[in-house]
């Protein structure tokens, strides 16, 4: 009888409700994503093969800040209180944005899933996953990073007291 007496009652207020939580969470995607976009932009200046990333202080302790080379991946350049260093922004578990992230146990923590990089790239042990390393460099107070991945991975750029 519960069953027949729940079809019988009929309202719009339920297909209403997930129509509009539908709209909410596709509206705060775009949102965010154009955040995103109009972020990076706003950063990518570059010159023989560095580029501007902008004063240390502005890239939060233990946090990224996130730069798109004109043609390549989206790169994560961190801080910590002595030194800088840059990853390649997607996490090689499951694609989350690292840069997003903060550093946690002196490993870079994944947003999404908590799966951790070194700083040279590498997670620690047992993994084996890496991610792509970019060199930095700080001159006068500002932080750059090579446009094309390190090879041979890159030393992280410290941080004049």
């Amino acid at each position: 009888t519960v069953l027949l007496l729940h079809r019988a009652e009929h309202s719009d207020l339920y297909p209403t409700v997930a129509t509009a939580s539908a709209a909410l969470v596709g509206g705060l995607h775009i949102i965010a994503g154009a955040r995103a976009r109009k972020s990076d932009r706003a950063i990518a200046s570059h010159t023989d093969g560095w580029l501007r990333v902008g004063p240390v202080g502005d890239i939060p302790e233990a946090r990224a800040q996130i730069v798109t080379p004109p043609r390549g991946e989206a790169i994560a350049v961190f801080r910590t209180r002595r030194k800088v260093f840059a990853l390649s922004n997607v996490c090689r578990h499951q694609g989350g944005p690292l840069g997003e992230g903060r550093i946690i146990d002196d490993c870079v923590t994944c947003p999404w899933h908590g799966f951790q990089y070194r700083d040279d790239g590498h997670s620690p042990p047992p993994y084996s996953e890496t991610v792509t390393v970019y060199q930095t460099r700080v001159v006068d107070g500002v932080v750059y990073v090579r446009m094309e991945p390190a090879r041979r991975g890159a030393t992280p750029s410290l941080i004049a007291p």
